[in-house]
Parts: structure tokens; C-alpha cells; sequence
């Protein structure tokens, strides 16, 4: 298997080529040109094949990060996963920004954990974890509050990672984050077609919400 992992929901975006069978070293490409995934995510992943000696059509699993995140950002990686896996028929696999969030700085030390990464304005998207023999996974869907809202919400919890306020968490995630997560959970259980692909937008855009 030949796995692209595909990460441009944030300002860094990132891709990896990886095959987990043979465990063949992950190999990563990032860029921080400001608002150029559009124009450079395509060019990276040409760069990427042809150091690697492969070609698009012999990637058989996509791995995309789909959200919450940048709204223009995240459109780039999901039109990229779901062009390629049209043409080749690979599978597509989504993960989200929190799921990969929980997994990089969850601790087993308690049972509950919560994520919540800034959104527009004094909003933030939240998701709330259990830990299981697995790993961590949503224990509700995945919601937009406010900032009083969050500074309220499930005061139980003692594990809380928050953009801005918990020291050392930074929201950022990589398509190599992607892979560790995909690699740890042996993750098979999600493979999509490439219609069912979709951001999630956990609340409308600045410019919807406006228009409401």
C-alpha cells in the first residue's frame, strides 16, 4: 500500500507519502507561504512522486484532514483527496482536526479529556474524548461555543487542551500526524469513496453567518 496523507487545514500545510506495510520511512513535505495551498499543495505532491520514483496513479489510500479548520484551506485538501481517489479509485479515509488533536496530547491519566481549537470571532469548536483501549474518541458530536460557553462547559473534566490558554498546545496539525494516528489505530473502518468526502463545518463561514 502507498498512502498520501494530506493536511492543509491550517496556515502550514503539510503532505506524506508512506508505505505502513513495509514500514518504509514517512516521507514530508510542508509550506507556510501565506494562502498558498491552492497553488503549491499540487506542485509539492508532483515534487514528492518524482523523488520517490511513483506516480499519482500508484497512491492506493488517501488520508485527508477534513476539519474543523480553515475554510479556504480545508477545500484544497478535499478537493485534491477527492480528485485523486475519482481517478484512481483509491479509498479515502477522513480524519478530523480534533481526533488527530486528541491523540497527539491526551495523557492516560484521566478517563475524559477536552479539545477546543479557536474559530471565528470569540468562538471555539469543541469536542469532548474518552479513552478507551483504542485510544481517545468523541463521546458527542463536535460543537461551535462561545468563550464564556467554554469557560463553563463540563467543569469535571481536568484534562482540558485549549487553543490560547492551555500552555504548550498548539492547534496546528500535519499530514505526519495523520499517519501516527492511521498507524495507531490500524485505521481501516473509515475508507470512503470519494463522493462521501465533505469538510466538516462544524458552524457556518464568516460570510454566511453575516448573510443570516
Amino acid at each position: 500500500m502507498i498512502r498520501l496523507c494530506i493536511d492543509t487545514s491550517h496556515p502550514i500545510g503539510s503532505l506524506t507519502i508512506s508505505r505502513p506495510e513495509l514500514s518504509k520511512k514517512t516521507v514530508e513535505r510542508r509550506w507556510s507561504k501565506p494562502a498558498s495551498h491552492s497553488e503549491t499543495a499540487t506542485e509539492e505532491l508532483g515534487r514528492l512522486c518524482s523523488e520517490l520514483r511513483i506516480k499519482a496513479r500508484d497512491i492506493t489510500q488517501i488520508a485527508v484532514n477534513h476539519g474543523p479548520g480553515s475554510f479556504t484551506g480545508l477545500r484544497v485538501g478535499i478537493n485534491i483527496s477527492r480528485t485523486l481517489s475519482y481517478a484512481t479509485g483509491c479509498p479515502v479515509v477522513q480524519v478530523s482536526t480534533l481526533d488527530l488533536l486528541a491523540e497527539k496530547y491526551g495523557t492516560g491519566l484521566d478517563s475524559k479529556m477536552l479539545v477546543a481549537v479557536k474559530a471565528l470571532r470569540e468562538f471555539f469548536y469543541l469536542g469532548i474524548f474518552e479513552s478507551d483501549s483504542s485510544g481517545w474518541k468523541l463521546s458527542e458530536p463536535p460543537r461551535s461555543v462561545s468563550q464564556s460557553q467554554l469557560a463553563l462547559c463540563r467543569e469535571d473534566i481536568v484534562q482540558r487542551w485549549v487553543e490560547g490558554v492551555t500552555p504548550g498546545f498548539q492547534a496546528q496539525t500535519f499530514a505526519e500526524d495523520i499517519e501516527r494516528y492511521l498507524v495507531k489505530r490500524n485505521e481501516t473502518a473509515h475508507l470512503d469513496s470519494w463522493k462521501n468526502v465533505r469538510p466538516l463545518y462544524i458552524r457556518r463561514s464568516e460570510a454566511e453567518e453575516k448573510l443570516g
